[in-house]
């Protein structure tokens, strides 16, 4: 953005700032329609890595929390099929943490294989790229195409303005000898065994033999769970001078009125994302250990079981 359908010569070729969309559907029979869905919307201020599907994982669990007050047994995720972002390490370790600390009973992750036909996920996004082709002049306008689209139920837009740094906290902890070929399967299976997450896999979500049968250690011995803070910022390549200069010449042609709110709007946007560096020691922290544990529930059996009574031996014929 600035986008506008019609960009002519002098327009087409301005600086725009990147803008990255990403859509979460949380699934549960409680919601009105079975599910929730969110939009996160961020810019080039951080790293595109799995520090940031982490961020989104762990703000939509927040979520889930908000809405019902506690987390499900079992946590069941599918994703796009990327490993640059979904697909590595730093996301299954995440998983493994969550795992290891008895917040779920397992945690399992499919990712879609190539040429998959549209799902959910798909699907409203082939409805915001209708709405994304008008013109998008500031981010809350970005933001109302989003809100407004016709969806149902429709989505929540958020802006995620910094990552947890995820990756960088992690790294030094992962298992040596390290999770390798991982990108050739497509669905994973985290469960708690003798107090330690493993990881096991399968090449399709439909085969039914998890692999390897022993399971695999994703993090070393004593590792630690946080709190993480947020990951470097880099809206030094956000390139606002550029931007702004490109911004004038759609500007000019705009009512006093119409142009004063749009420079508005990217003055703070500017202001409010080259000031994060500076606000990185105040922002809140991730912390695994907040979320909510499960209870184990010991049976009690009724008192007149309870009671000792001699019970003869089973008879019978016997094979």
């Amino acid at each position: 953005i600035p986008h506008s359908p019609e960009n002519g010569k002098s327009s087409g070729s301005l600086f725009k700032l990147p803008s990255k969309v990403t859509g979460c559907i949380i699934w549960s029979g409680k919601y009105p329609q079975n599910r929730k869905v969110v939009i996160y919307l961020n810019h080039n201020q951080f790293e595109q890595s799995g520090s940031k599907l982490v961020t989104i994982l762990y703000k939509l669990l927040h979520t889930v929390i908000e809405d019902f007050g506690k987390l499900p047994k079992h946590l069941s995720i599918n994703l796009d099929n990327c490993w640059r972002e979904n697909k590595n390490r730093y996301v299954l370790s995440f998983l493994a943490s969550l795992v290891e600390l008895n917040i779920f009973v397992e945690a399992g992750i499919d990712f879609l294989i190539k040429g998959h036909t549209g799902n959910q996920c798909d699907q409203r996004f082939s409805i915001l790229a209708n709405e994304f082709a008008s013109e998008i002049t500031t981010i809350e306008s970005l933001k109302e195409k989003i809100e407004r689209a016709p969806m149902t139920p429709k989505a929540i837009c958020r802006s995620l303005q910094y990552i947890f740094s995820w990756k960088k906290f992690i790294s030094e902890q992962l298992s040596d000898p390290p999770l390798e070929h991982h990108s050739k399967y497509n669905s994973f299976l985290i469960s708690l065994e003798d107090g330690k997450a493993k990881l096991r896999a399968k090449k399709l979500p439909q085969d039914t033999q998890l692999v390897p049968r022993a399971g695999i250690r994703l993090m070393k011995e004593g590792h630690t769970y946080g709190p993480v803070g947020p990951a470097e910022f880099r809206t030094d390549k956000v390139n606002f001078d550029r931007l702004m200069r490109g911004l004038s010449v759609i500007l000019s042609k705009l009512p006093m009125e119409e142009r004063m709110r749009i420079q508005s709007s990217w003055d703070n946007l500017r202001a409010t994302l080259e000031g994060m560096p500076r606000k990185s020691e105040n922002l809140e922290k991730m912390s695994l250990t907040d979320f909510p544990r499960l209870t184990v529930e010991v049976p009690t059996l009724p008192e007149h079981l309870c009671e000792e009574e001699e019970t003869p031996q089973l008879t019978g014929d016997l094979f």
